[in-house]
């Protein structure tokens, strides 16, 4: 058993090889104590999902009239979704040629400091089924793609339960970001 197919010493994120064929690799971290904790926050857990989803909605109607940057859709066979981050896109003609490190070095100057997406699983190091047991459509997982490219960063969900003037803070960052996206192209980051 290894950490989700980890080596001994690689960091998180950092796999230096996949994992050998065959080994199946999990996430068993959990211990029975925190498995007792994690019981009681269940009572809270549909109310915490539509506060999100309030939130996540409000924050999408913010942003419809600003073309270049979109949030993550829902699923569309789901009717609830527990919201780990949600994929904040920049795909519009301008905005998608931003380099990635300037929309983010961007976004942060103004206070919101974004992460990578995971990318699609089956594009993992550590996912080490063979291609042979899934299935990929002939014209690939565009979705997952999109939401894997350097066009995309992830928002992590305690942002989602915030005030609503700290997510009115958040849209009027990503509009600003998109307004400034011709700018953010003659960028020239100051070598450090």
């Amino acid at each position: 058993l290894k950490h989700i197919g980890y080596m001994p010493g690689n960091a998180q994120g950092q796999a230096s090889a996949p994992p050998p064929a065959d080994l199946l690799c999990y996430n068993f971290r959990a211990t029975g104590f925190q498995a007792v904790i994690l019981q009681d926050q269940l009572q809270g857990l549909i109310p915490r999902i539509e506060q999100y989803e309030r939130n996540l909605t409000r924050l999408r109607q913010w942003l419809a009239d600003t073309p270049g940057v979109r949030l993550q859709s829902p699923g569309r066979r789901a009717t609830r979704q527990g919201i780990y981050a949600v994929a904040i896109i920049f795909d519009g003609e301008i905005t998608r040629q931003v380099p990635r490190k300037v929309l983010a070095d961007a976004l942060a100057a103004e206070g919101l400091t974004v992460g990578p997406t995971y990318g699609p699983v089956y594009q993992h190091r550590l996912y080490n089924v063979a291609p042979s047991q899934y299935r990929i459509a002939p014209a690939g997982c565009l979705v997952a793609e999109t939401i894997g490219s350097d066009r995309a960063f992830q928002i992590i969900h305690n942002w989602f339960t915030a005030p609503d003037d700290q997510l009115r803070q958040i849209a009027d960052i990503l509009i600003k970001v998109t307004a400034e996206a011709q700018t953010l192209l003659t960028y020239q980051p100051v070598p450090v």
